[in-house]
C-alpha cells in the first residue's frame, strides 16, 4: 500500500478514491493510512460492486456512486482484487458517467495467468499479483464469510462446500 500511496501522491494532486465496497475497505485502509502518512491529500465516496455468489460467477451489480463530485477530477478506483475484469469494467463505466478528468485503479491483488473477459477501460496498479484461486481474508469473502481474517487464504475445497451454502 506504500508504494501505491507514494505512486498517487506524485501523480495526482488531490485524487477522488472511488472505493468498491465490501471487499477493498481493508486495503483502502491501508492505503489510506499510507497516503496520510505521505502527506498526501484525497477524497472519498463509496460504490457497492460486485459479481460473485459464493464462489461462482453471478449477475453483476453496480450501486449508485456520488458521480457529481467526480467532474474534472482525477478518479482512482480501489479495488480488493482483479480477476475477470468485470466488476471493474463496470465500476469503471459508472465512473465515467460523472466525466472526471481521468480514471485509474488501484488493486490490492491481481490474477495471473487469467484471460480477462472484460478491459477495464482504465489503467490498473496491482500491490500483489496471485494464481487464479479463490482468495479470502483481508476484506475478501466468501459468503460474507472471512473477511475478518487479517492474511490472506486460498480457499480449498473444503472450505467452498461449507461457506457456499451461506
Amino acid at each position: 500500500a506504500q508504494e501505491i500511496a507514494l505512486h498517487l501522491k506524485s501523480h495526482f494532486p488531490r485524487p477522488h478514491l472511488v472505493v468498491v465496497l465490501k471487499g477493498s475497505y481493508y486495503f483502502f485502509s491501508l492505503l489510506s493510512l499510507s497516503m496520510m502518512s505521505s502527506g498526501a491529500g484525497f477524497d472519498v465516496s463509496f460504490v457497492a460492486a460486485g459479481s460473485y455468489r459464493g464462489t461462482e460467477r453471478d449477475e453483476l451489480k453496480v450501486g449508485a456512486v456520488e458521480v457529481g463530485d467526480l467532474s474534472g477530477r482525477d478518479v482512482v478506483i480501489v479495488e480488493d482484487i482483479v480477476d475477470s475484469g468485470v466488476t471493474l469494467k463496470g465500476v469503471v463505466e459508472r465512473v465515467r458517467e460523472g466525466r472526471p478528468k481521468s480514471v485509474q485503479a488501484v488493486t490490492m491483488l491481481e490474477k495471473r495467468n487469467v484471460v480477462r473477459s472484460a478491459d477495464a477501460g482504465c489503467p490498473v496498479i496491482a500491490g500483489f499479483s496471485v494464481d487464479d484461486e479463490f482468495v479470502v481474508g483481508a476484506g475478501m469473502d466468501v459468503n460474507e464469510r472471512m473477511r475478518d481474517l487479517q492474511d490472506l487464504y486460498v480457499l480449498n475445497e473444503e472450505g467452498a462446500r461449507k461457506f457456499a451454502a451461506g
